[in-house]
């Protein structure tokens, strides 16, 4: 599936369309095989409208997987083929001399995941398969085979793209762009909800090699004196959520929820011995919501932490 998407409502006349030809044996004789829906001088096939779970469950599917509707396989609810999920990573760059004259290691990744997921599923008690078109409902629509509840899926770019990579000079970064959304149909009250994120993360590090510094002992005692690697971390991020409702039946959307946050997270990591860590930080995060019935709000942290380690 595809992170870009046409509005389900584009796909439900083409959708709706194809049953008579699967189902020629649902047009009753001596009925009209098309009516009129709540959209002016938009018809689709007796029993097929544009509310009928078929016809909204195939649209869905092809308005958020990217594929034409009189593609979409209508002879079962569940894929015969589920999409594959990868992830790549390139690491060859350091091969070229005159990138490893400069970079200890240069890595480039690419990740994929999708999710689909049928819910509340049921067979129809109803339903008479030796005559298809026999039952209407309330709305003048076949009743279906299978009575499904809701149907949602997943899909991450995680990374869409990532970047990661260490010079020679112990300098670090890392820049990573993701992408995801989390769609949920529900066939109860004919609501699409979609939550939609996108990120980017900006970081660099960098090791100082042989840091010296002395600590005095108040008691009169001996100076102590340290003599490890400084560790600094800076990572900055930029995420953007957004919660849409979609009515499908009136052609409406709203944005329920979702906000713009900005994160910037600090750390300098000093080893005082193998098992006792000395750690400074400080975190912002900012956040914008989308609607008026939240408030903007911010947050900011900072101090220092001693780690003791009885592992070593």
């Amino acid at each position: 599936m595809r992170i870009t998407c046409r509005p389900p409502l584009n796909s439900l006349r083409p959708t709706g369309k194809r049953w008579p030809n699967a189902w020629p044996a649902t047009i009753p004789p001596g009925r009209d095989n098309m009516f009129t829906t709540a959209w002016p001088a938009i018809f689709f096939p007796l029993g097929y409208g544009s509310n009928q779970q078929q016809v909204m469950y195939y649209s869905f599917l092809s308005a958020y997987s990217g594929k034409p509707a009189g593609k979409i396989s209508i002879a079962s609810p569940f894929p015969a083929f589920p999409l594959p999920n990868w992830r790549v990573t390139f690491s060859g760059l350091t091969n070229i001399k005159a990138v490893s004259d400069i970079f200890r290691g240069f890595n480039i990744s690419h990740g994929y995941r999708s999710l689909l997921s049928i819910n509340s599923w049921k067979t129809n008690v109803i339903y008479d398969p030796e005559n298809p078109g026999k039952t209407f409902d309330n709305s003048n629509n076949f009743i279906n085979r299978y009575d499904v509840g809701v149907v949602s899926f997943i899909e991450q770019y995680s990374p869409l793209i990532g970047i990661d990579f260490t010079m020679k000079n112990s300098l670090g970064g890392r820049l990573e762009y993701k992408k995801s959304r989390n769609v949920v149909m529900s066939f109860v009250n004919n609501q699409l909800t979609e939550i939609d994120s996108k990120e980017i993360v900006i970081g660099m590090s960098y090791r100082l090699k042989g840091l010296k510094f002395s600590v005095g002992n108040f008691m009169g005692g001996k100076t102590k004196k340290y003599n490890t690697d400084l560790n600094l971390k800076l990572d900055v991020g930029v995420r953007d959520n957004k919660t849409i409702l979609r009515r499908i039946d009136e052609s409406t959307n709203q944005v329920s929820a979702g906000s713009k946050q900005f994160t910037l997270n600090f750390s300098a990591d000093y080893n005082l011995s193998q098992s006792l860590q000395l750690r400074a930080y400080f975190n912002m995060n900012k956040n914008a919501p989308y609607i008026s019935s939240q408030l903007a709000n911010a947050t900011t942290s900072g101090g220092f932490t001693l780690r003791f380690n009885l592992a070593q």
